[in-house]
């Protein structure tokens, strides 16, 4: 016979157990005894409301959520389960520390938690909102028929236009004045119910037009090749409320990049360098924007890779991010001899590198900083590069066995002097390997009428012990751009 508790705690479920010779199946609602609390247990009581009786689709969704212990014991380790599909994607914080996994939560005899959340409609199209959720402890609520709530609404889909104008606001009045506009530049934004992303690309005015969106909150973020700072800087962004009522029209500023005006450049002392030695490298800087700039800092490595300078330690002292920074007066150049020891993983790597954000607010998200960078040789190690060039000749994305590019040369140049390191033949399958090459940064150049595919050069990081792997480049007719 199975235990009474364990029945109540599947209640509501039908779970074959084929390899007992069992079944649990779907029992009545509970009844008022078996929702009455139990000596030496916890007895959540959930309840739930929405704030309004309907919705558009794009309506923020407010929804308050009360959980009572009503037992003589305390409930420990109180967490929550929503109901699958999710009706809403919750703002932060959520469910915060009721989240499974999170910090536990107790509840003790008497308490009441009550959580108000706010999201949007994961799914509008069916044209009910559906939300629920199921509340678990330890030890367990024997009489958990109360321990969950289901709330429902209609849904009316919605929909509505995002429109604007990226400008450089010469005049600084805010508007988007004629001559103004920006075009090229990439407006990205995401949101709405259901969440989905979208782009475009501006105009010669600067201008874009995204129709008929679903109705809700999006936020928007800008790209721009010719080096632009569009929008508000990290971590503000640009939020907007899209919806049926009227098109928003924004204009959104964008100004140059600092590193047009504070000019960095870095260069290692030496060509070389072993694992362990000091590696020095002047690192100028030229202030050409008419006022002085304070605070300047150094951000290094934040890719965070082993053969990197780290920026720390003394011979970064007038950089240190928990220092002042650095002065620079309108017009002056400085030039300063920062060093660190070469990282073990530059071996690996072949060489060690300086890859640093510099300036004002650098390591924070500020936008449109100079960047420092330098390589220098690490030699001794050494690797193998396998490789394939290929045509994607049928456009399916996929490289079929007879879509090698055959009997080519190819060759790799060493990326800093692009000298010749190495030479040959692709097989018939589009092949080729080159053993014992020194590990490092090299270009491969591919001989004949062929050119790489949405780039006008490949660059290969060629690790120690990474020659178990094949490379595949894919490659098109030289002139198709």
């Amino acid at each position: 016979m199975i235990p009474e508790l364990f029945r109540r705690a599947l209640r509501g479920v039908a779970v074959p157990v084929a390899a007992l010779g069992l079944a649990f199946v779907g029992v009545a609602p509970a009844s008022a005894q078996e929702l009455a609390s139990y000596p030496g247990y916890p007895d959540l009581r959930v309840s739930a409301q929405l704030d309004k009786p309907a919705y558009d689709s794009g309506d923020v969704v407010r929804a308050t959520v009360t959980i009572t212990n009503a037992g003589d014991t305390a409930a420990q380790d109180v967490y929550v389960f929503e109901d699958w599909p999710f009706g809403l994607q919750l703002d932060s914080p959520g469910w915060g520390d009721l989240r499974y996994g999170e910090d536990p939560v107790r509840l003790d005899p008497g308490a009441t938690i009550t959580v108000d959340l706010t999201g949007t409609i994961w799914d509008p199209s069916s044209g009910t909102l559906h939300f629920g959720a199921r509340f678990w402890s330890n030890p367990g609520d024997p009489s958990d028929g109360d321990n969950a709530f289901s709330l429902t609404a209609p849904v009316t889909p919605t929909y509505g236009d995002f429109g604007g104008t990226v400008i450089d606001d010469r005049n600084g009045n805010g508007e988007a004045d004629p001559g103004e506009g920006l075009g090229g530049v990439q407006v990205f934004v995401r949101g709405g119910a259901p969440y989905r992303s979208y782009d475009q690309v501006t105009d010669r005015y600067g201008r874009f037009f995204f129709d008929d969106l679903p109705s809700g909150r999006y936020a928007s973020s800008y790209y721009s090749e010719d080096g632009w700072v569009v929008g508000p800087e990290y971590p503000n962004e640009d939020i907007w409320t899209i919806g049926p009522t009227a098109a928003v029209d924004a204009v959104v500023a964008a100004v140059r990049p600092l590193s047009d005006k504070l000019l960095v450049t870095t260069g290692f002392t030496r060509d070389s360098y072993q694992v362990g030695d000091e590696a020095h490298a002047a690192l100028t800087l030229r202030n050409k924007t008419g006022q002085t700039l304070t605070g300047i800092h150094a951000h290094c490595n934040g890719i965070g890779n082993s053969n990197q300078l780290n920026g720390v330690g003394a011979g970064w002292a007038a950089f240190d991010q928990s220092g002042p920074g650095v002065t620079l007066a309108a017009g002056e150049t400085r030039t300063f001899d920062v060093y660190e020891a070469v990282p073990d993983g530059a071996l690996e790597f072949g060489f060690v590198a300086l890859d640093c954000e510099v300036g004002p607010g650098a390591g924070t998200g500020v936008r449109g900083l100079p960047y420092a960078v330098a390589r220098a040789k690490v030699p001794g190690a050494t690797t193998t590069v396998r490789a394939q060039i290929a045509h994607d000749a049928n456009g399916d994305g996929w490289i079929a066995t007879d879509e090698g590019i055959a009997d080519t040369r190819v060759a790799l140049l060493d990326y800093g002097t692009h000298t010749v390191a190495a030479s040959g033949r692709s097989d018939a399958g589009g092949r080729f390997e080159f053993a014992g090459i020194p590990a490092g940064l090299y270009v491969l150049r591919v001989i004949g009428p062929w050119q790489p595919v949405g780039s006008s050069s490949i660059v290969i990081e060629a690790r120690a012990g990474s020659g178990g792997y094949e490379l595949v480049f894919g490659m098109e007719p030289r002139g198709n751009r």
